[in-house]
């Protein structure tokens, strides 16, 4: 802020400089007003078109007007021509009133920055372009935590002046007794807000929302072509365009608007509140929280349609949906419960017999393992593995340390055909009982349908699960997914996922190793560790979790989650239940993010810890991104791209490794991203089902 010493008076702007609607455009708030009002019975409105009445009352009331601005009350009786019916208008309009108090929200900096001034103070006024009357303002500043009392509150309609004219900023001149000089004003509005009072020696401050933003918020408003961008340009340069005009979301059926409308200004108010800086706000507010989200309404629709009773979500990925789903829950009779669970602790506890099955499962999910870190991996007492290895080494000393696939699969087929095998099953069996427990005291096996809530991917602890519990619980056991991959093996148990590419070839990216990752360990990672096993303490079954070492990861984890349970909060249970509706734009945001990356935004995440196992081993730990030099970059492309082959780099995140490195090999990378996605878009059949 400019601190000059000269300024007497801050004026702040209102609108979207010190509070933000929950509605992304103010022509979203009619269609939320009408939208209300006929789902109390009144039709009428749907009828006339209210949001386009409204509109057009605005206009023209602001035409018969020998004022530049106008009242609410004045637009209202140019309504009347239309609606010949007083004590409705009255009512539409306390309706409007109520409605832009309720979706009212602060933006915090601003609310810090006002304070701040007032506590130094200084003198401060606000001004705004507004037709609604001083008290309704007033009324919307104090829901919002500003401290008004004797703060001028400078209007447009009731002055008849307005900003973008320069005549509201000369009135004010004037009755505070200031020179141009002596005034800083603080808004949003490029124009009416910075230009203008700026031509008049007006000091001013941009409150400029994020440029790293404004490419997701055009993903959510249908402006995703070039055409787009240009037609919209010119409605903002141009009045004549528009009046002509049509917004890519007025194709959009009014569920579909106001959940897009809805969500945008939920992202908005919170990267305002975030206390992630930078990038990582930006990701947390338009890209994580509207893609979680919207996930967890379509649970909730999913579960209501089902009767479900109960949900489970499993740890740890599933620890944000249940913490969203508990708040949205909470007058609901669905019960929502967290378990510690993981791929390692059940796949091993499934298995009865070390058959062909368990030798592939133990091959495919512990790659580049010695049999002694796969017996670690799979917590095997001390005492057992020492038998276990000593029988190995008798038999194939040579081999105990190798982590070539064939030599482990060697070794596996012959513990299973000796006496030693017995050591496995009996561990297994005990972890079998042990998880029954656990899980009888959460209340799985009680009666009613259950659903276990995870991100999913293929499957492999869905099946393992109903393996697990199929003596003890009788009633239907259904799984709930984020992501479900097609080449997933036969299910044992029914299940239902958010996104899937089973006809829909253009999410096979979604179902790879790089993206799968970034949703596991930084969307949707937990403030503890992963579950290894389950053990008797304190007179129960209790899960043994892996010790987390990083504080600040668990810190930016914890804010990551804060920011989409706060978005989560900014819905109705009605509106957050039509969430699911954004499903094809949050999954747009995200697919742009992860093919396309900023290098600031690839930066803000590349140092994330994650791990190339289940077992999540220190040894596999490896870094998110990393640069790379053009030698590694040649070397990716030709193994992976051109030989289809697998390597194991110390980094996860390709397109967000060549962002980071220098530009040349960030251009290539970019330009062999631009040709995946392209060949992508080739692939396209059809949208892939809800369920």
């Amino acid at each position: 802020m400019n601190e000059d010493k000269e300024v007497k008076v801050y004026s702040f702007d209102i609108f979207d400089t010190c509070i933000s609607r929950r509605q992304h455009q103010p022509y979203d708030l009619f269609i939320e007003l009408s939208y209300n009002m006929e789902s109390n019975g009144s039709h009428l409105l749907h009828d006339l078109n209210f949001p386009k009445l409204r509109h057009q009352a605005e206009q023209s009331a602001r035409m018969n007007s020998n004022r530049q601005d106008v009242l609410l009350d004045d637009i209202y009786e140019e309504m009347l021509k239309k609606i010949n019916d007083r004590s409705l208008l009255d009512e539409i309009k306390g309706k409007e009133i109520e409605l832009e108090i309720t979706s009212a929200h602060p933006i915090r900096p601003t609310l810090d920055r006002f304070h701040k001034l007032r506590a130094e103070g200084a003198r401060v006024i606000f001004i705004s372009d507004m037709y609604l009357p001083k008290d309704v303002l007033s009324a919307i500043l104090l829901k919002c935590g500003y401290n008004i009392q004797g703060v001028p509150i400078y209007s447009s309609g009731e002055v008849g002046l307005t900003k973008r004219s320069g005549a509201l900023f000369q009135h004010i001149l004037k009755k505070e007794s200031i020179e141009a000089n002596e005034l800083c004003h603080i808004g949003d509005n490029i124009l009416s807000d910075i230009k203008v009072p700026r031509s008049q020696g007006v000091n001013t401050v941009h409150v400029e929302e994020s440029r790293l933003a404004r490419r997701y918020i055009n993903i959510l408003q249908h402006k995703t072509s070039c055409l787009d961008l240009l037609t919209d340009l010119l409605q903002r340069k141009s009045k004549l365009y528009r009046k002509l005009y049509k917004h890519p979301l007025d194709k959009l059926n009014i569920q579909n608007r106001l959940a897009l409308s809805t969500s945008l200004g939920a992202s908005r108010l919170v990267s305002h509140s975030s206390e992630l800086n930078g990038p990582l706000q930006i990701i947390s507010s338009y890209i994580s929280a509207p893609l979680l989200n919207s996930f967890v309404s379509w649970l909730i629709n999913q579960a209501q349609q089902d009767d479900i009773k109960r949900l489970y979500f499993v740890a740890r990925n599933a620890q944000i949906f249940y913490k969203i789903a508990k708040g949205i829950f909470k007058d609901s009779n669905i019960e929502c419960h967290y378990i510690y669970g993981s791929r390692a602790a059940w796949y091993p506890a499934s298995f009865s017999t070390l058959d062909e099955e368990f030798t592939q499962l133990i091959l495919n999910k512990y790659p580049n393992r010695s049999m002694q870190q796969i017996l670690s991996d799979l917590s095997i007492p001390e005492d057992y593995c020492r038998k276990i290895l000593d029988k190995l080494e008798s038999k194939h000393q040579k081999l105990i340390t190798t982590t070539n696939k064939e030599n482990v699969k060697k070794l596996l087929t012959f513990l299973a055909e000796s006496e030693e095998s017995t050591l496995l099953l009996n561990h297994f069996a005990s972890q079998r009982a042990y998880i029954n427990e656990y899980l009888s005291t959460m209340g799985v096996f009680e009666p009613g349908n259950i659903a276990i809530v995870d991100i999913g991917w293929h499957l492999s602890s869905h099946n393992a699960l109903y393996k697990i519990v199929k003596d003890n619980k009788k009633d239907a056991l259904v799984g709930y997914y984020f992501g479900v991959g097609k080449k997933h093996p036969q299910t044992l148990a029914p299940f239902k996922a958010f996104i899937t590419n089973e006809g829909a070839p253009e999410y096979n990216w979604l179902f790879k190793l790089g993206p799968m990752t970034l949703l596991e360990e930084v969307f949707c990672a937990a403030d503890h560790g992963s579950t290894k096993c389950y053990e008797y303490k304190n007179s129960r079954v209790e899960p043994k979790l892996k010790e987390t070492h990083n504080s600040d990861y668990t810190i930016y984890i914890d804010k990551l989650q804060e920011d989409a349970h706060r978005y989560s909060k900014l819905f109705s249970l009605e509106q957050f239940s039509q969430l699911y509706l954004i499903r094809e734009e949050a999954i747009e945001t995200f697919e742009l993010f992860y093919k396309f990356p900023k290098r600031l935004e690839a930066l803000s995440i590349c140092e994330s810890r994650i791990f190339a196992l289940t077992s999540h081993d220190a040894s596999q730990e490896r870094v998110l991104a990393h640069p790379l030099s053009f030698p590694e970059l040649i070397k990716v492309f030709f193994a992976a791209l051109l030989l289809n082959r697998q390597i194991s780099p110390k980094w996860t995140w390709f397109q967000g490794s060549t962002s980071i490195s220098r530009p040349l090999v960030a251009f290539v990378g970019r330009i062999l991203s631009r040709i995946e996605s392209t060949s992508s878009k080739i692939e396209k059949k059809s949208k892939p089902p809800l369920s």
